[in-house]
């Protein structure tokens, strides 16, 4: 822990990283909360102080797409179904709570969500013109862009 708490202090007393000033609701900063924002406040920054855990919800999506969704179905349609499920609930969860400080750093998180979901339903399309899909997953796919 004293190894990544050296390594932020220097960045932050050579520039690299740079840690904001940061309005909690004009209360008080404790000694704590004050040491804790020279050290980790590159983390949430960019985002409103009521959406500072913004970071981890982004951890979990990236988490969701490159380390769940490869195990889930394996090249099958329902994959793409359950990546397109997964892309557009976050972009709705995103564009409801919109957490960024910066509204062009909101759009352009706004565009590059909904670019991945519109690739996603296309491929989708793609896959169920190109192929004769499985009974099974025809199926299921149905079931689960009717609910």
């Amino acid at each position: 822990v004293n190894l990544f708490e050296d390594l932020v202090d220097k960045l932050v007393s050579m520039g690299v990283v740079v840690v904001s000033n940061v309005d909690w609701a004009g209360e008080e900063h404790g000694e704590e909360e004050a040491k804790a924002l020279r050290r980790i406040g590159f983390l949430f920054k960019g985002y409103r102080v009521g959406a500072w855990y913004w970071e981890l919800v982004e951890l979990l999506r990236k988490l969701i797409f490159t380390g769940l969704l490869v195990f889930f179905a394996k090249g099958s349609q329902l994959q793409v179904v359950v990546g397109f499920l997964v892309a557009a609930a976050f972009l709705m969860f995103t564009s409801r709570v919109r957490p960024f400080r910066d509204s062009r750093v909101e759009r352009v998180h706004t565009v590059a969500s909904t670019a991945l979901s519109i690739t996603l339903l296309y491929a989708l399309v793609l896959e169920m013109v190109g192929d004769e899909p499985e009974e099974q997953d025809q199926k299921l796919i149905r079931d689960i862009l009717s609910w």
